[in-house]
């Protein structure tokens, strides 16, 4: 007997709507002596269970308006949301130049940026002649820094320098591609840390050990982060650079984000590595801080503050996925509710019949009134059906309301 649901869609249309979604799908109900219309659509306390058959599969086709015709475009959205933090601290970083531009035409112990926050130049002098009872960009520069031509210490120099500039972008393509969740840590991560690091370049801006010395604060200090591009013949690398530092923010050394990210890509990957690997990052982290001190881009107090910045960054943002009980950002699995009562497996979606759900009679297309089975005969679901979705989640994709 053909029966028509209370929407009007036959079952014919429902199949017909399945194939759209490009799955063979074999949807019964089992139906009761002369039941009224409206018990043909399960309620809120039901589920219908579909099922695929591996055996049988059928040819789908696409129609316009369906949710598989507009798939290409849930890629692209899901790749434009998943990439824009990357935009996010683009932003970050050009809305600190602009509250600290005017501060690079002046500099002035106490002058104010845009938003009245006082610039700091005589601090960190302060601390690492405190430390270290000299300055020790200035001693570094004494023993290492030729001007009569780069030696390959100043090549090693740049390279690490301007790593800082790809790593990122190239750990979250890898990420990308091998595994999704861990993207959308790193990412996050990333997130906060610029975020962290970005909002204290606005509270605190401070001059730089190359800037301060053109004050006659302290002995005369380089800026030589491109100056090993010369050794290495790619002269085009290092006035590309010295071109983009002319442009930035010139009072950003508070923390040093770039000790920072070198931190937390050592955080992020310690646990998923082996030893030569974790050693390598190590040595990178030390390289990289010791770099940033020899090319006069930052003091030492600011590389310690970048390092308790990525501590920050990394552990604050582990802990908020663990309080939010997510993977990671935008979490398909995790945004679908729950019933109450209902198994988290069961949430919609691909999974095995095996994991906790093992022991559950599963019946081809009958319906489940609070965990019972509707209909006689309760066998076992053989392995040529495999449990594929939920009712609601299926009909939903389908274009079906429900009640």
């Amino acid at each position: 007997m053909h029966r028509t649901l209370p929407n009007g869609a036959s079952h014919d249309e429902i199949d017909h709507r399945n194939l759209a979604q490009g799955s063979s799908l074999v949807a019964a109900v089992v139906p009761t002596p002369n039941p009224p219309a409206d018990e043909l659509l399960p309620s809120a306390d039901q589920e219908l269970v579909t099922y695929v058959s591996p055996q049988a599969p059928a040819k789908s086709r696409t129609l316009p308006g369906t949710a598989a015709h507009s798939q290409p475009l849930g890629v692209v959205a899901q790749v434009l949301v998943a990439w824009l933090p990357l935009g996010v601290i683009l932003a970050e970083y050009l809305i600190a130049q602009l509250v600290n531009g005017r501060l690079s035409h002046r500099l002035q112990q106490g002058d104010l940026n845009a938003l009245g926050f006082p610039l700091h130049i005589t601090e960190p002098v302060t601390i690492d002649r405190w430390l270290f009872g000299e300055l020790p960009t200035s001693s570094l520069q004494s023993w290492l820094y030729s001007p009569s031509g780069p030696q390959w210490h100043d090549a090693v120099a740049s390279v690490v320098y301007f790593s800082h500039f790809w790593v990122i972008p190239l750990v979250a393509v890898v990420l990308w591609f091998r595994d999704k969740s861990l993207f959308r840590s790193w990412v996050g991560s990333v997130l906060l840390l610029t975020t962290i690091g970005v909002g204290i370049y606005i509270l605190y801006p401070m001059s730089p050990p190359w800037l301060t010395s053109t004050l006659g604060i302290t002995d005369a200090v380089h800026r030589i982060s491109d100056y090993g591009w010369e050794y290495l013949h790619l002269e085009t690398v290092g006035s590309w650079l010295a071109s983009s530092q002319d442009n930035s923010n010139p009072v950003a050394a508070m923390p040093s984000l770039h000790a920072a990210s070198a931190v937390l890509l050592t955080l992020f990957l310690w646990r998923r590595v082996g030893v030569i690997n974790r050693v390598m990052l190590a040595t990178y982290s030390v390289l990289m801080a010791l770099t940033l001190v020899y090319t006069g881009e930052h003091y030492v107090v600011d590389v310690a503050a970048g390092w308790a910045t990525a501590g920050i960054a990394f552990f604050g943002w582990s802990t908020l996925q663990r309080l939010t009980r997510q993977p990671g950002w935008f979490s398909a699995r995790s945004s679908v509710p729950t019933r109450p009562g209902q198994d988290p497996a069961d949430r919609g979606g691909y999974h095995d019949s095996s994991s906790s759900r093992a022991g559950r009679h599963c019946q081809c297309g009958r319906i489940r009134v609070h965990g019972q089975w509707s209909g006689a005969d309760h066998q076992p679901a053989t392995s040529a059906h495999t449990p594929v979705t939920t009712w609601r989640s299926r009909m939903t994709a389908a274009g079906i309301p429900g009640r």
